[in-house]
C-alpha cells in the first residue's frame, strides 16, 4: 500500500474502520479529518515518515502491533467525540505492541481523553509539545522509552504517568506541565530526571527505581507529595526558588513511607510554608532525609527507625509529634535525628 493509499483508506467511514496487516511503503501526509468512529490500525508496517497536519481525529485512533520505520508527527490535531466500545479506555490517541523511531507531538494538540502508550510499545524518542487533555492522561504502562522523553506546555486534566514494568533508558525533562498529577510506580528509570515549573496537584512515587539523580525546581504541589517504596540510588531534590528563572514552587503535605535513598533527600524550602509532613520509618526507610529552610506547620514521626537518619536544618515547627517513635536498638537518637538553629 503507497501512503496515498493510506491516506485514503483511513478516512472511510467506520464503526470503527479497521486496517490490517498493510506495509506502507512511502509518506503518509494526512490532512483530512477521520470520519469513522475509530480507527483501529493493526500488523501494519509504515516504511517512511507519518505527518497527521491539522486534522479531527474524531474518535481516536488505536496503533497495535506496529512498526514505524522512521518519525511519526502528530502536528495541531484534535479529538473531542466519544464511541462508548472504541473509548473504552478513555484514550484518544493509543499505542499498543508498538515499535516507534521517533514520536513527537508538535504544535497545541486537543486530544480530549488523553494519550496512551501500552503493552511493549518501544519508542527511540518521544517529544511532546503543547498536548492538551481536559479529560484524560498521557500515560505509559509497560513500555520502553530509549533516547529521549521530553513534555513541556501540556495541560493534563489527570495525570501524567509512567507505571507497570516501564524502563525508561532516556533522559527525562517535564517542563512547565500544568497536570492533575506526576505518577511513578513500579517502572525503572536509568538516567537523570528533571522537572521543572508549572502547577501539579500531587507527585506520587510508588515502587520504582531510580539509578539516578531526580531534581525538581520551581514546581508548586498544591497536593500530597507521596513516597512508599521506591529506591533511589542517587539524590532526589527539591528546590522550591527557582532564582535563574525567578520561579517559585510549593510542597503542601509530605508523606513518607519505605523508601530507599542511596545519598540524599533534599528539600531546599527557602523558608517557605509545608503545612504536613508525615514521616513513617520501618526497617524499609533507609537514607539521609534533609529538610533545609522550611516552615513546617505540622510534622508526625512515627514508627521503628532501624537505618534512616533525618535532619532538620534551619527550619521551623509549630507542631512536632513523636508518635509511637522508637528508635532501633543500639542506635544512638543523635544519629538519627539532627536539628539545627537559626
Amino acid at each position: 500500500m503507497t501512503g496515498k493509499q493510506f491516506e485514503n483508506a483511513i478516512i472511510q467511514q467506520g464503526q470503527p474502520l479497521t486496517i490490517v496487516g498493510e506495509t506502507i511503503t512511502d509518506k503518509v501526509d494526512l490532512s483530512s479529518n477521520i470520519i469513522a468512529t475509530g480507527v483501529l490500525i493493526e500488523n501494519c508496517v509504515f516504511e517512511d515518515v507519518v505527518f497527521f497536519e491539522k486534522i479531527d481525529l474524531n474518535c481516536g485512533v488505536e496503533f497495535k502491533n506496529c512498526v514505524f520505520k522512521k518519525t511519526f508527527s502528530i502536528n495541531d490535531c484534535n479529538a473531542t467525540n466519544y464511541d462508548h466500545h472504541f473509548n473504552f479506555y478513555n484514550s484518544h490517541l493509543e499505542f499498543s505492541n508498538t515499535t516507534i523511531e521517533g514520536l513527537y507531538f508538535n504544535g497545541v494538540n486537543q486530544l480530549q481523553r488523553g494519550i496512551g502508550i501500552k503493552e511493549n510499545t518501544n519508542i527511540n524518542i518521544l517529544q511532546v509539545r503543547t498536548v492538551i487533555c481536559s479529560m484524560g492522561s498521557f500515560s505509559i504502562n509497560d513500555s520502553t522509552i530509549n533516547r529521549q522523553l521530553d513534555i513541556s506546555q501540556a495541560k493534563i486534566q489527570n495525570d501524567i504517568s509512567i507505571r507497570g514494568i516501564s524502563v525508561i533508558n532516556a533522559k527525562i525533562r517535564f517542563e512547565n506541565n500544568e497536570v492533575g498529577s506526576y505518577v511513578f510506580t513500579d517502572a525503572t528509570f536509568n538516567k537523570d530526571i528533571h522537572i521543572w515549573a508549572g502547577k501539579v496537584n500531587s507527585l506520587t512515587f510508588n515502587d520504582g527505581i531510580f539509578n539516578d539523580d531526580l531534581s525538581i525546581t520551581g514546581v508548586p504541589i498544591s497536593g500530597y507529595l507521596t513516597v512508599i517504596g521506591t529506591e533511589f540510588k542517587k539524590s532526589i531534590v527539591f528546590k522550591l526558588w527557582d532564582e535563574t528563572n525567578q520561579k517559585q514552587g510549593k510542597l503542601t503535605k509530605i508523606y513518607i513511607s519505605s523508601g530507599k535513598f542511596g545519598e540524599q533527600f533534599i528539600v531546599n524550602g527557602n523558608n517557605y510554608e509545608i503545612e504536613d509532613l508525615v514521616i513513617d520509618t520501618s526497617k524499609q526507610l533507609e537514607g539521609a532525609l534533609y529538610f533545609n529552610s522550611t516552615n513546617i506547620v505540622k510534622a508526625k514521626i512515627s514508627g521503628d527507625n532501624y537505618n534512616s537518619n533525618i535532619v532538620f536544618n534551619h527550619s521551623n515547627f509549630n507542631e512536632l509529634i513523636f508518635d509511637f517513635f522508637v528508635t532501633s536498638q543500639g542506635r544512638n537518637v543523635k544519629k538519627q535525628f539532627e536539628f539545627v538553629k537559626r
